[in-house]
């Protein structure tokens, strides 16, 4: 899971059209470094989430290759962009999906109160 860094003052900043323009930016980006068999969604506001198949190791890998390709890409509107990324292994019979999300965005909350970008 990932989450725009302060999203919500791009769009005070800018206007909800910029943020927008932002926003189909990042998601253009973003799903040329997911594969085929990834899902990739928006969750809300700035935050997304993909899933992988594969293991908690390569799924860093794959972060830490999105990452590279979000700061290597000139967005037309916003000139620096971070993002905060959770890379985390969900298998739970007993987690429904509403609590899985839930748990990511604590991770995401915490990454983010501690000035971390990444947390694997």
């Amino acid at each position: 899971m990932f989450d725009i860094n302060n999203f919500k003052n791009i769009n005070r900043f800018y206007g909800h059209q910029f943020g927008d323009i932002t926003l189909l930016e990042l998601v253009s980006c973003v799903k040329s470094a997911v594969g085929q068999e990834e899902v990739f969604g928006r969750i809300k506001g700035g935050t997304f989430a993909i899933v992988l198949r594969e293991t908690e190791k390569e799924a860093c890998k794959k972060a830490k290759e999105i990452i590279d390709v979000l700061e290597n890409f000139k967005f037309s509107i916003v000139k620096d962009l971070k993002c905060t990324f959770v890379v985390k292994t969900v298998i739970s019979p007993t987690l429904n999906a509403e609590e899985i999300i839930y748990n990511l965005e604590k991770e995401l909350r915490k990454c983010k109160n501690n000035n971390q970008l990444f947390r694997c």
